[in-house]
């Protein structure tokens, strides 16, 4: 759930400005390194800045055995065997690597509130933060970590979040947080706090990890996280993978915020949806202009304003929700995942940012002509059209009239091979 404008200036780790023109460069972590030792969960008492997040010895991902082993995924600079431990991401290499020089998974970095498997392209990812499922500090840090390797992983085609806690998404923001927070913030005027959130959002993406190491030893350190928080979320939207949501839960607060930058959103029959941030004096902290884009703004302020949850049939109904699932939610959005995770990343990527951008026409005319011209003659669209020739009838009749499943399916032949 989001914090207030007002409450900005006490560097509070839901808070942001309120402006759409905030955004900031997401600068990937030139080295992550995980600590090992026992595993402690995170729990609100704990102050937003002096957290001891959840530790993890082994493979990680909240593999239920310590030190198991994950099957390799063949092929490519993504395979890698045995436990993954003190790994580093590097920013400077294609994929994060290990000490020994192993290119480690996406599904094989430790999280402290995920667990994950990997199926083919598909990555599910079960949000698992007992009993719950609130959104944390430590959730975030997950997040920001887990879109930055999924970029740069090419054995991920498409990513489904999921609750891992029974009957839960991420219900919203942890308010015992929110109040711990508040206590320790401090008001001070709109034109201080837009010049406070400004400035550590500039040194945070320019002077990059050393800014940020610095900053995590300040009272700014929790609006530090917030705006990697930030960019994370804006940077699915110019993912190479296809995500989506698979509600199975109360979606409200930052859950909903955090979905709303999916590309799917498929919700089980009895899933709720609620907003109720103004009814508590609170507003948006990263998910508005997403929300009145999926919704339209007059839509998504009287959601607001309501204050009480809706059905999965009246956020279908108003937008939010893509899919219905009245069986398996999580089954019937890996359906669709692999399906999308045979697309070619590449492409999704130039394709995701010609639709999410918000840029004048002309700017994206001029984009999609420089992506037509990239795209036309790589090795990939070649073989695809010289294909789609050979599986026209004697007539010369369309393909996609005569033979399209093989093209609608993926299997017509593999777009992601190198």
């Amino acid at each position: 759930m989001a914090s207030s404008a007002r409450t900005a200036a006490g560097f509070l780790p839901m808070t942001g400005s309120s402006r759409s023109d905030d955004a900031i460069t997401m600068v990937p972590r030139s080295r992550i390194t995980r600590p090992t030792g026992p595993r402690r969960w995170w729990t609100a008492a704990d102050s937003p800045w002096t957290a001891k997040y959840s530790r993890w010895r082994g493979v990680g991902a909240g593999c239920a055995n310590v030190g198991e082993n994950r099957p390799p995924v063949r092929g490519g600079l993504m395979t890698t065997t045995g436990p993954v431990t003190d790994a580093t991401i590097d920013s400077a290499s294609p994929v994060p690597r290990n000490p020994r020089g192993h290119a480690v998974r996406t599904v094989d970095l430790a999280y402290s509130t995920f667990r994950c498997d990997q199926s083919g392209r598909v990555l599910t990812v079960r949000v698992d933060a007992p009993p719950f499922n609130f959104m944390t500090a430590a959730m975030q840090e997950d997040f920001i970590r887990l879109v930055a390797a999924v970029a740069r992983d090419s054995s991920v085609g498409a990513v489904i979040v999921t609750g891992g806690v029974p009957g839960r998404y991420i219900t919203h923001y942890d308010i015992a947080d929110l109040l711990h927070s508040a206590g320790t913030g401090r008001p001070m005027p709109r034109a201080v706090a837009s010049l406070v959130v400004r400035s550590i959002k500039t040194i945070s993406s320019v002077g990059g990890e050393p800014a940020r190491r610095l900053l995590q030893r300040t009272p700014a350190a929790s609006l530090a996280r917030l705006g990697q928080f930030q960019a994370a979320c804006a940077a699915i939207l110019h993912s190479p993978a296809v995500w989506i949501a698979a509600i199975d839960g109360p979606c409200g607060g930052g859950g909903i915020e955090l979905s709303g930058y999916f590309d799917l959103r498929v919700a089980a029959r009895d899933a709720s949806f609620m907003l109720p941030e103004l009814s508590i004096g609170l507003s948006t902290t990263f998910g508005a202009k997403r929300l009145a884009a999926l919704v339209g703004p007059s839509r998504a302020l009287k959601i607001m304003l309501d204050a009480r949850a809706l059905t999965a049939t009246e956020a279908e109904e108003a937008g939010w929700v893509d899919v219905i699932s009245d069986d398996d939610v999580v089954v019937d959005a890996q359906s669709l995942a692999g399906l999308y995770s045979r697309r070619p990343r590449d492409v999704i990527a130039a394709q995701k940012a010609l639709l999410n951008d918000t840029v004048p026409m002309s700017e994206s005319l001029t984009r999609e002509a420089i992506d037509q011209t990239v795209g036309l003659p790589s090795a990939s669209t070649r073989a695809a059209l010289t294909l789609w020739l050979k599986m026209q009838n004697p007539a010369g009749d369309s393909t996609f009239l005569t033979d399209p499943e093989p093209f609608q399916a993926g299997t017509a032949l593999d777009l992601n091979a190198s």
